[in-house]
């Protein structure tokens, strides 16, 4: 059992896969070659991946210490260590046409200059900083979702400067959502925001600076806690509590295909090259699918998307303060969607089964080819469950924030207490 790895982040661009596990160790699969290599064992668990954009052959690691690692996988070495974050690194994401990486954490969101290896801009220390930041595709602006504001913080990615704040809409108790997941449009026009409890999916309007409209999915999704818009800027791969991948028309508001992976497999994260060519898909089963989205959009046309457009309904601002909405919600005996029926799509096609890495004693040095590589790790989505209310809260998120701040939320001291 101390030989089992879980992946717990990826990274995908057209020719390489960048894999993160709980035991530290940093991989790098080159898809053409069919090879993969070990790049580092570190001391902590990885939370985070990316790829430099400009230079795809740099992976970008995100450690649950706060630290960021920086590899070039061409020459087999680490590059740089980024010390900055005191908690665990929830997201990054590096800008198309400069050298620039943005990390977001529970205390800050910063952005680096890759050139000098040196922090250039702490952008946001707003109370408890933030999980989420993300810079457009096209590399002009940047979005964070500040969690306790109850707000999301447009930035001008070349000047800095704050464009405007995207208020969250208020749930039947008057408390706004929270933001799990952000993602913004390639043309720039459109930003989404996902909800863990309801499975809701919020439309902003960047031209308008303003709510459009909300989509709700079904009940049986429970929330979302992954989003992300594809090079056309109407079509997105949501990730929900339950493992399901699916694909939403944002101005249809309608469900476009629908990922069936094997009965019992959850996907746990997934990530989408910047082409949307394929997907890396990391499962609780202990394997990492490569899928062709290619083949999802052949399919739909077929005569399953009018019966999968009936389970999205559309909501607007006033609709949504019907809605009771919670910080987290727990799926443990959630069931799994069926993989039978009329409303269901067949499997995408498969590209390749990338089988867990070796054993955390192989060395920085090792490589291999992928067919001679052995090894499976765990389930990765550890679910309880929660029947009193006070057991909602995000009990990591709120032990990341005492370690980093001394104290909790005011907000949530007395439902703590």
């Amino acid at each position: 059992a101390n030989s089992i790895q879980q992946c717990t982040a990826c990274a995908l661009t057209a020719d390489a896969l960048g894999l993160v596990t709980d035991s530290g160790a940093v991989y790098a699969v080159q898809l053409k070659q069919q090879r993969y290599k070990c790049l580092d064992v570190l001391d902590v668990a990885g939370t985070s991946a990316a790829f430099m954009t400009r230079l795809s052959r740099r992976l970008f690691v995100g450690c649950a210490d706060g630290d960021i690692y920086c590899y070039d996988y061409g020459s087999n070495s680490r590059l740089a260590k980024l010390p900055g974050h005191r908690t665990a690194v929830g997201s990054l994401s590096t800008k198309s046409d400069t050298e620039q990486l943005l990390s977001a954490s529970t205390d800050a969101v910063l952005l680096w200059d890759m050139q000098t290896f040196r922090q250039r801009r702490m952008l946001s220390s707003a109370p408890y900083g933030s999980s989420q930041a993300v810079f457009s595709a096209a590399g002009n602006i940047i979005a964070a979702a500040a969690g306790s504001a109850g707000e999301v913080i447009i930035w001008h990615a070349k000047s800095l400067q704050e464009l405007c704040r995207l208020a969250m809409p208020l749930d039947k108790q008057q408390q706004p959502f929270q933001a799990s997941c952000l993602s913004i449009s390639p043309d720039e026009k459109w930003l989404l925001a996902g909800c863990r409890s309801p499975a809701l999916l919020l439309v902003y309007s960047l031209e308008q600076e303003g709510l459009s409209h909300a989509l709700l999915l079904p009940e049986d999704m429970y929330g979302i806690i992954q989003v992300h818009l594809l090079p056309d800027s109407t079509s997105a791969a949501v990730m929900t509590s339950t493992g399901c991948i699916s694909f939403l028309d944002i101005q249809t508001c309608s469900m476009s295909g629908q990922l069936q992976m094997t009965p019992g497999c959850r996907a746990a994260s997934f990530n989408i090259e910047p082409r949307a060519n394929s997907m890396a898909v990391v499962c609780n089963d202990g394997l990492i699918r490569l899928y062709d989205l290619a083949a999802l959009r052949s399919r739909q046309q077929s005569k399953q998307t009018a019966v999968m457009r009936q389970q999205v309904q559309q909501l607007h601002e006033s609709q949504l303060q019907q809605l009771l909405g919670s910080p987290d919600l727990d799926v443990s005996r959630a069931k799994l969607p069926s993989t039978t029926g009329p409303g269901n799509r067949q499997p995408l096609q498969i590209l390749s089964q990338v089988s867990n890495v070796p054993p955390k004693q192989q060395t920085a040095s090792q490589s291999g080819k992928l067919k001679g590589s052995s090894g499976t790790m765990g389930g990765i989505l550890q679910l309880q469950r929660v029947d009193m209310p006070a057991a909602s809260l995000n009990r990591k998120k709120l032990q990341q924030l005492l370690a980093a701040y001394g104290e909790f939320p005011s907000k949530y001291r007395l439902m703590i207490w």
